[in-house]
């Protein structure tokens, strides 16, 4: 600790954080709270910004936007890019894990498994991948993630220096996971093993309820918007399929996901995962109690068809019944007045296309090299 203080006293104000906060203060009645303004904190990004640039400039206008709340609710989200790749943290978090001293993740192996390449593979050539590269990757990954506990404290510290911290509700997570060497992989993209859709989640209530509970409950992102409403004191659009946590903390037996547009979909329990694919040689059955690292696939075995016959009536049932909210971007919809926001009469969908165009057609340097 003593070590990691030293590390964060010597950041300088300008430099990153990572991942997404939620903050939201209660005290009013429910009108007053959907009256009050959502600010997303971030500015429109002009040409290239890295290093760190862009992480800071989201937190201070966080910091800025929790400095302005006057008297009444407030909601902010604040939204960082990091800790995505690239692995690329400022000095001198850059410098606080050695790889070599960093363990390597469970569920490394010495190559891809038979069959996760060919559904995708990777954003980066996971085959060429090497121990050392990941070393240097997590070293990289974890310097990021510590740039979160330092900024992310510094939120909570206006918070406290304002009197607002003890009535405030703030929600930690991320909206999705990483392989970070997993069956010889990196990133995202691939089959939903459990690395990539388990994410952090932190909540801490207003007034210091369940302070310091932990629990393993099955619990889902979708959660998070019916967890605030019921602390602001309103009640949760009948079209949302998510749990109070509050009120429910021990979640529920099943979790479900979709991704890759429908070509994949996940139905988990506490010792089962079942996904169900588009193509169907990619279907996927784990034994999560015998198994929890996903090594072996037992979706052919004879005595795994009752249990998997189960799990697709369950996934059917959610994909009919459950998961019934039309899933679209409507452009012209109404927007808030901030500058990272355009719509498409700006022009501004236009130009972050063709920077992403330009940045896509540069040529890369091999991703592994030292």
């Amino acid at each position: 600790m003593e070590a990691y203080a030293r590390m964060a006293e010597a950041v300088a104000a300008g430099e990153s954080a990572a991942l997404a906060t939620v903050v939201a203060v209660e005290g009013s009645a429910p009108r007053e709270v959907g009256a009050k303004m959502v600010v997303h904190a971030g500015g429109r990004i002009e040409g290239t910004v890295g290093g760190g640039k862009m992480e800071a400039l989201v937190r201070q206008a966080a910091v800025e936007a929790i400095a302005g709340w006057g008297e009444g609710p407030g909601l902010l989200m604040v939204g960082f890019v990091k800790p995505h790749h690239p692995f690329d943290p400022p000095a001198p978090w850059s410098r606080m894990y050695a790889p070599d001293a960093v363990a390597m993740p469970p569920g490394w192996t010495a190559e891809s498994l038979p069959g996760d390449l060919d559904f995708h593979t990777g954003y980066f050539p996971n085959a060429s991948l090497t121990e050392p590269a990941l070393r240097r990757i997590m070293a990289m990954y974890y310097a990021t993630i510590s740039q979160i506990d330092h900024h992310v404290g510094r939120i909570l510290d206006l918070l406290a220096e304002r009197g607002l911290y003890d009535d405030t509700m703030i929600i930690y997570t991320a909206d999705h996971g990483d392989y970070m060497g997993f069956h010889h992989m990196i990133l995202k993209g691939g089959l939903m093993y459990d690395p990539l859709v388990k994410v952090p989640l932190i909540v801490k209530y207003p007034g210091g309820s369940s302070a310091a509970a932990t629990g393993d409950a099955l619990v889902s992102n979708l959660d998070l918007a019916p967890t605030i409403l019921a602390r602001a004191g309103c009640e949760p659009a009948e079209t949302m399929a998510g749990l109070d946590l509050a009120a429910r903390p021990q979640g529920r037996e099943l979790i479900f996901a979709e991704g890759w547009r429908n070509r994949q979909y996940m139905v988990r329990s506490r010792t089962q995962k079942l996904l169900l694919c588009r193509e169907g040689r990619h279907n996927r059955y784990f034994d999560l109690a015998a198994d929890p690292l996903e090594m072996e696939d037992l979706f052919s075995r004879g005595d795994r068809q009752r249990e998997i016959e189960a799990l697709k009536q369950h996934l059917l049932r959610w994909s009919l019944h459950d998961a019934v909210t039309p899933t679209y971007l409507d452009e012209y919809a109404s927007t808030i007045d901030a500058p990272n926001v355009c719509s498409p009469a700006t022009g501004g969908r236009e130009d972050m296309i063709e920077y992403l165009r330009q940045e896509m057609e540069k040529p890369r340097a091999d991703p592994f090299a030292p």
